[in-house]
Formats: C-alpha cells, structure tokens, sequence
C-alpha cells in the first residue's frame, strides 16, 4: 500500500529529504523520519493504520492480540528533468524498500517489497 498512488501525498517530504527511513508504528499510529519524529503531517501514516485497523475488525482479530504492527521504509528520490522540447518536465522516482512486521504473542510475521515509483510530470 505504500508505494500506491496516495504516496502523492507526501511526495514533496520525500523530494525534501531525498533519501533516508520512515518508520510507521500502526498500532500507536507515530511515524519516525531517520529515526526522529516527524514534524509535519505524514499521510501514508494515517492511510496505512486506517486500513489496518479496518482489516483487523473486517477479519475478528482483537487489536490486543497485536504486540506490535510496523513498516519500515528505506528510501531514496531523485528528479530529472527533461529536455524542453519534450512534453515531460520532469520525472521524479523514487526507490522503496519496504519491510511489514506483525507480532502477537505466538508469532511474528514478516514481508518485504522493493519497488520503485515514477512520477510523470506533463506540460499541458
């Protein structure tokens, strides 16, 4: 879900910092930019344990049996712009690493996701 379409959202964070780690904690619903806390707001945050919280009821599971529920987001952008006759301005992309951790009591459980994302950007 990060790497979707509302990253649009918080592209111009990303763009700012250009490269470094996000840590989303679902549960307490507090984000980490290369491990302080971030000082604006951070969508991806509120979308991410939104959904979270919604799978949970959707699925029965208590919340309590969640010891903890994060991701962890390494990032690098970079922008290039294009020649003027071209109808693309710039393009900008940006490099995610992504790793899902779910702990109960009983088990944790683990997912990664490398993916990168371009953002087209079109003289009308």
């Amino acid at each position: 879900m990060f790497s979707g379409w509302r990253l649009i959202n918080d592209l111009d964070t990303l763009l700012e910092l250009k490269q470094g780690y996000i840590d989303l904690d679902l549960i307490d619903k507090f984000a980490l930019l290369n491990g302080e806390p971030i000082d604006k707001e951070f969508h991806m945050l509120y979308e991410i344990s939104e959904w979270f919280a919604k799978d949970l009821v959707d699925h029965n599971i208590d919340k309590n049996f969640i010891r903890n529920a994060g991701l962890k987001v390494v990032f690098a952008s970079s922008t290039t712009e294009r020649k003027p006759e071209s109808k693309t301005s710039r393009i900008i992309e940006i490099k995610l690493s992504m790793e899902a951790k779910i702990q109960t009591d009983e088990k944790e459980y683990r997912a990664t996701k490398d993916k990168t994302v371009a953002y087209h950007y079109i003289k009308k």
